[in-house]
Formats: C-alpha cells, sequence, structure tokens
C-alpha cells in the first residue's frame, strides 16, 4: 500500500500483521513494516526488495494471519473459539427457556398483588407426593407446578 504522508510503500499484511522477524523473533522490522520503502531503484527483479520481502518467514506468517482474519471475519462460526462455545450457547438458551415461565409467574403475581411465598416453601417444586394435593406449598409455587 503506498502512503501519501510518508511518502513510501508499505506491505499491507506485515504492517498489520509482523510484530517480529528473525529466527529468534529478535529481529526489528523496519523496511516495509515499520518504515516505508523510498528507494525504488531496488524494487523489482530476482533480487528487488519486493521479491526479498516475499521470501521472508514473517511475510508468509503475516499472509497467513491475514487470510485466517478474513475467514473468521466472513464467516464467524469457523472460529475456534464459536465452536467450542457453542455447547455454552446451547446451555444457556436452554437455561434461558427454563427461566421465561419462572419470571412470567413473578410478574403476574407482582401484578395481582399476590405474596410469593406460602407457609412451606422448600424443598423439590416438582415432587410426587400423594399428600401434595392437600398442602399449599405458596403461591409461587403452585403455580410453577401448573
Amino acid at each position: 500500500m503506498i502512503s501519501e504522508c510518508l511518502y513510501g510503500i508499505f506491505c499491507k499484511y506485515c504492517f498489520l500483521f509482523a510484530k517480529v522477524g528473525g529466527i529468534h523473533g529478535q529481529v526489528q522490522l523496519l523496511k516495509l513494516v515499520t518504515l516505508p520503502l523510498k528507494s525504488y531503484s531496488k524494487l523489482l527483479g530476482k533480487d528487488g526488495d519486493l521479491q526479498l520481502h516475499d521470501c521472508n518467514a514473517y511475510h508468509k506468517v503475516a499472509m497467513l494471519a491475514a487470510s485466517d482474519f478474513i475467514r473468521t471475519y466472513e464467516c464467524p462460526s469457523t472460529d475456534v473459539r464459536n465452536l467450542v462455545n457453542e455447547g455454552r450457547l446451547k446451555q444457556a438458551k436452554e437455561n434461558r427457556e427454563r427461566l421465561k415461565p419462572i419470571i412470567e409467574s413473578i410478574i403476574f403475581l407482582g401484578r395481582q398483588n399476590i405474596a410469593l411465598r406460602g407457609h412451606r416453601d422448600d424443598g423439590q417444586i416438582f415432587e410426587i407426593n400423594q399428600n401434595s394435593s392437600l398442602i399449599n406449598d405458596g403461591n409461587l409455587r403452585e403455580l410453577l407446578r401448573f
């Protein structure tokens, strides 16, 4: 890409995605990455600046990072983080569905100015008991059973 304010050219992939270069990542990247290329005399050719830059490992890594970024941007469902979170999202959806009747019951009782609890409102909500029809567990619990 051409920088009009710095009067030179940059490699757009390396400018955005390359951090360090060299064997152990100790080389600071300058030409075409952090500093613009201003000398165009050796730009093209077998030993030209563009050809040499294209062969660098950091340039190839930056190209891969750019293609991964574009693929993730265009199709977020293929991102590993989204695939891992798919189970979590499914569980969250199930939890929301379970909460809907509880919240609707609380809103209904609140609008009618009816107390939520009764004399005994502890234990399981959906326990099967022969005496369950005789004992009133409170308005909210009875409404949830309904």
